[in-house]
């Protein structure tokens, strides 16, 4: 281009530690947790370990298929926009 300026390509998602909105549901989540298995010791009643773990997996798994889904939609995205300035460009 004239002005200066080349091309280059640009990430897809920043690369950082945790996602902070993850933090920010995965705290609350947490906290709930503790607090029925509390309730429930308290009640006399012994909280079903197994099932709670189960439902910390399902959500952990489904957190990670939307980053990653989230992801590859950026790429493509990206990539898309790509071809469309070589194609303007060429």
């Amino acid at each position: 281009m004239g002005d200066g300026h080349g091309e280059r390509g640009l990430p897809a998602v920043k690369k950082s530690g945790m996602n902070r909105a993850f933090l920010i549901v995965l705290g609350p989540t947490a906290l709930v947790a503790a607090g029925y298995i509390f309730v429930l010791r308290e009640m006399g009643l012994e909280p079903p370990y197994w099932k709670l773990a189960g439902v910390v997996a399902v959500i952990g798994l489904g957190f990670w298929w939307i980053g990653r889904r989230h992801a590859r939609h950026a790429r493509l995205k990206l990539q898309r926009e790509q071809r469309g300035n070589e194609e303007a460009a060429g």
